[in-house]
């Protein structure tokens, strides 16, 4: 998880960024919460979630309805939105940052990742 070390939510101790088709050599990098790309291009899909619709939207937009049909092949099989990116599929989490730490340069996750 990254947190912010200033108020103006600009330095963090991880550093934070995008990865498409495992390019690691051209790494979109986000340097603030502010960053448009990032809050234009952040969306939340529930097609396969338990819960209502199938709509994808932005986080803000989202809806939370919970609808639980018990498991289904090809159908819904979880508690958790998919996050999107531009309309693609996104891996997040703590693998996810290690990669965009290793992929930046960032001293830290290259001297426990190395």
């Amino acid at each position: 998880m990254r947190s912010e070390l200033d108020s103006a939510m600009t330095d963090f101790d991880l550093p934070g960024g995008i990865i498409f088709d495992g390019k690691l050599d051209q790494v979109y990098a986000i340097k603030s919460h502010a960053d448009q790309r990032l809050l234009n291009g952040v969306t939340e899909n529930v097609s396969h979630a338990w819960y209502e619709g199938e709509k994808t939207l932005h986080p803000w937009k989202g809806e939370t309805n919970p609808h639980y049909t018990g498991f289904q092949d090809n159908g819904k099989y979880t508690r958790v939105k998919s996050p999107r990116f531009e309309g693609h599929p996104m891996q997040v989490g703590p693998l996810a940052q290690v990669l965009i730490g290793y992929a930046q340069g960032h001293k830290l996750t290259h001297k426990w990742a190395g």
